[in-house]
């Protein structure tokens, strides 16, 4: 006991120590902030309300606390996709288990975010502890021990998905365990080595699935290791299998009872992913081997970071191995040579799966996993596998330096190896954390307005909250968030494995309201199933949403006279839906729109829906490539976009060539939209006849519905041609002469902070508004020219700096230029040169301190000739049946 309360309290330093050197914030912001990121976006360390999976882990963790000490049924999930009304949704869930109970617990006696750090720090400990006491079996070195303890809770890819809110970040926490139980089980014959097992299998069951998954598969596997370490004449004899019948059975039973968790809980048959993932998608997220050495690779890759610190002292070790398996030999070095050589196959077999289709050898062992193993083509994130480094990684290293210092080392020997193997791997991982905090959010009026209102009906809260995603996007955990905290029904909600049902009874019908329209069939829909309330998220709507900034839909949503506004709170706003007999009929006093709008970024043709061109890489171009439409036949086709198709809404085309290209603007119909309406769409045959590029367009629809997706078919009739980008636009023209000014309010550029409807301005509020862009505008190809831009604020802020201002563009010279935004100022101005017609946008980015208004943003082209080489967009019309012209 003595001893066991001594390990508990040196992995309990090593784990503070460890937290310390990577994740200064979980202590700084202890009591409001929980992580979210292993790295800062910006230069602030904690920001509020970052979506993503801490958030969604939360909610899972709120929803069993309020299970427990709430109103909430135990296993009901009624915050969540909760279809209307009569629902609760009894749906068997694990809660992420055992954590979430220990969350629940704390979460009863402190705020929710300490609870959180305090469970980050127990899931860390207890990998500490498990690590520590596997080690026991393969070496009787204290300092090994302490070493393999430290290096479990180092693996950078088990710290990333703790700090980025990953289920399996805490899963993770009984890998060590599973194979110590295993390894009592195997050589020991131990009862309660396979009750230890069995209960690590069964609470990644209940955690983290993925983490299951693999380690499940893992098991059998692994018990090499310790037939090899405790290999003697009697293994596999009767009495020694007699000896384990019983154990296996106790592990037979956690097996059985963990598969049966799974499947009551887990509900793949009806979700998206149940016939299996493609590998376009699963490329999206999967690191590259790049990752494995530099700390500094993009994207996902340094989540698989391992370092050259570490091949270095595995390879050092090895040659100390084999020199003293040469020196010496014997049948115990033998067999730490075997244990060695395994966990470095091991190892590498994990590190070939988290490649996924960039593995090694062709990625045939990917391939081979996909087609053969059950469910593995489900995966979507190939690098879950390493979750099972923080148990590999110190047996592959215990089992080196035993085998190089020897089984009795001196202990200042051991204790300095030990040191100066895990500092320099600590030193090495350091760098690549920086984590960043979300602060969560307090109750907001908002939502307390909205339960108010529902409860003073005599109803259950039940909301719609805009935007609306397919259900698999990462900011539907801030309402998520809200929700559970309120104790709002949502009919929306995020999870990875989306429904079926809910695309079609949910998203399809109702995803026009995220461009403010919605007939009265479909406000009685809501009315029908209980939802009295929609939620606008004015900080979530992207320009993935819609192609035109959200103010479009935040007026039509304010104008909208079935939909009443109920309370706003920065920037959510909860709207009442009125019975179609109480309608309004007097508008609210909105600051009408500038008639040109802003477009989003085009959709370059690195980003199609399907093809069949060739590319290639040419100066010039928007992304340093083109598609090269080089035969008869050869097409290209955008995704679909859903719009609410405003005036004059059209496609515009950068392409050259010599030939003739054949267009059409295709659209689906919308809710409320004739099914015959989709046959009358634009299409047109462009001639091409020069080798410079030239914008093209076409209208997006004829008498356009009030809602649908749009998306444009290009197909090369003859000759050749080159597409660079399409992109969609709409309203007036854009073309001014020199001299000419255009000006928008900053509500009307693409923006993710509080907007003021009556006036046009963006309120940006220290605390509530995040690190970042706050404001996007123009997305437009200007003609070549010299233009100045302005971006107009106020601030009553002392002298400080508030952000930055960016123009940029591959047409522009420079392509990037900064000012910045400073509370001394009220304007910030920017001139350039354009000197090809490419798209160019201006960006406000908001340094996290301070509070300022955003006014208006205004472009002024000044005197100075464009180059003519490349032309602006001729206006288009649909050609006649059998007519073509150049454009």
């Amino acid at each position: 006991m003595k001893k066991t309360a001594a390990i508990l309290a040196a992995t309990l330093a090593l784990t503070l120590g460890v937290c310390l050197l990577f994740s200064t914030p979980l202590f700084r912001y202890f009591g409001n902030s929980i992580p979210c990121s292993p790295r800062m976006i910006g230069v602030e360390r904690r920001q509020h309300m970052v979506p993503g999976d801490s958030l969604q882990l939360l909610y899972e963790f709120l929803l069993l606390k309020d299970s427990l000490f709430g109103p909430t049924a135990l296993f009901d999930n009624p915050y969540e996709f909760n279809p209307g009304a009569g629902s609760d949704r009894h749906e068997p869930s694990c809660y992420s288990m055992v954590f979430s109970l220990a969350f629940a617990l704390l979460a009863a006696l402190a705020p929710a975010a300490a609870a959180w750090n305090m469970v980050f720090l127990l899931a860390l400990w207890l990998t500490a502890f498990f690590a520590w006491r596997l080690a026991e079996r393969y070496t009787d070195t204290p300092a090994l021990h302490a070493m393999a303890a430290a290096v479990a809770i180092l693996v950078p890819y088990r710290f990333m998905a703790l700090c980025g809110g990953s289920p399996t970040g805490f899963a993770a926490a009984w890998v060590p365990l599973l194979l110590l139980g295993l390894d009592c089980f195997v050589r020991d014959a131990s009862f309660s080595g396979a009750c230890a097992a069995g209960l690590a299998l069964f609470f990644m069951a209940m955690g983290d699935i993925q983490t299951f998954f693999f380690a499940a598969l893992a098991a059998p596997a692994w018990c090499i290791v310790p037939l090899a370490k405790g290999m003697s004449r009697e293994t596999f004899r009767w009495p020694w299998l007699r000896a384990r019948m019983a154990p296996a059975l106790v592990l037979a039973f956690a097996c059985g009872i963990s598969f049966m968790v799974i499947k009551a809980t887990t509900r793949f048959g009806d979700s998206l992913v149940s016939k299996g993932r493609a590998l376009s998608e699963i490329g999206l997220f999967t690191p590259h081997a790049e990752g494995l050495v530099n700390a500094a690779a993009p994207g996902i890759s340094a989540q698989i970071y391992l370092g050259w610190p570490l091949a270095a002292i595995v390879f050092a070790a090895f040659v100390f191995l084999l020199l003293r398996l040469a020196a010496r030999p014997g049948p115990g070095l033998a067999r730490n040579a075997a244990v060695f050589i395994i966990m470095s196959a091991a190892v590498f077999l994990v590190v070939a799966l988290a490649l996924g289709p960039f593995g090694p050898f062709g990625s045939r062992l990917f391939v081979f996993a996909r087609s053969h193993v059950p469910y593995y083509s489900m995966l979507r994130q190939t690098a879950k596998i390493c979750a099972l480094l923080p148990a590999f990684l110190p047996l592959l290293l215990v089992a080196g330096f035993h085998g190089a210092l020897g089984p009795r080392p001196r202990p200042a020997a051991a204790w300095l190896a030990a040191a100066l193997a895990a500092g320099a791997l600590a030193a090495d991982y350091q760098r690549l954390f920086r984590p960043m905090a979300c602060e969560l959010a307090g109750p907001s009026p908002a939502y307390a307005a909205l339960v108010a209102d529902s409860l003073g009906r005599g109803e259950a809260p039940r909301a719609l909250a805009i935007p609306l995603w397919p259900g698999d996007h990462h900011s539907g955990s801030i309402y998520q968030y809200y929700a559970v905290t309120h104790r709002v029904r949502m009919l929306n909600g995020y999870r990875p494995t989306v429904p079926r049902a809910y695309l079609e009874s949910v998203f399809r019908p109702f995803e026009s309201l995220n461009h403010g329209v919605a007939g009265d069939e479909q406000m009685d829909s809501l009315l029908a199933r209980g939802v009295r309330h929609i939620v606008f998220h004015e900080e979530l709507y992207s320009e993935r949403i819609a192609p035109f900034p959200g103010c479009l839909a935040l007026d039509s949503l304010l104008r909208h006279p079935r939909l009443a506004l109920l309370a706003q709170d920065n920037t959510i706003r909860v709207f009442s839906i009125l019975p179609k007999q109480a309608a309004r009929k007097a508008a609210p006093d909105i600051k009408p729109l500038n008639p040109i709008l802003m477009p989003r970024l085009p959709v370059f043709t690195d980003n199609l829906a399907t093809c069949r061109v060739d590319f290639a890489a040419a100066p010039g171009t928007a992304l340093a490539r083109f598609a090269a439409l080089k035969e008869p036949g050869a097409w290209l086709e955008t995704p679909e976009i859903p719009l609410a198709y405003p005036p004059a809404a059209r496609w515009l085309v950068r392409a050259r060539g010599s030939g003739s290209l054949a267009v059409a603007a295709l659209n689906r119909a919308g809710p409320g939209r004739p099914a015959d309406a989709a046959a009358n769409e634009p299409h047109a045959t462009w001639t091409l006849a020069a080798g410079d590029w030239e914008w093209q367009t076409l209208p997006a629809a004829i008498d356009p519905p009030p809602f649908g997706a749009a998306r444009l078919r290009v197909e090369l009739l003859e000759g050749s041609a080159d597409v660079d980008a399409i992109m969609l636009a709409a309203g007036a023209p854009w073309e001014f002469p020199p001299g000419g000014k255009l000006s928008w309010t900053a509500r009307e550029a693409f923006h993710t902070s509080e907007s003021v409807p009556e006036t046009g301005e963006v309120l940006v509020k220290s605390g509530r508004t995040r690190e970042g862009a706050v404001l996007e505008a123009i997305h437009w190809p200007l003609e070549p020219g010299r233009y100045r831009v302005t971006l107009r604020y106020s601030s009553r802020e002392p002298a400080m700096r508030l952000g930055g201002f960016v123009l940029e563009g591959r047409g522009l010279e420079p392509e990037f230029t900064h000012a910045d935004v400073s509370s001394t100022n009220s304007s910030v101005t920017i001139d350039a040169t354009q000197t090809a017609r490419m798209p160019l946008t201006a960006t406000l980015h908001y340094a996290g301190r301070g509070n300022f208004t955003a006014e208006s943003i205004e472009i002024e082209r000044l005197a100075g000739a464009p180059d003519a080489s490349d032309q602006a967009p001729a206006a288009a019309t649909p050609d006649p049946p059998a007519a073509g012209d150049r454009r």
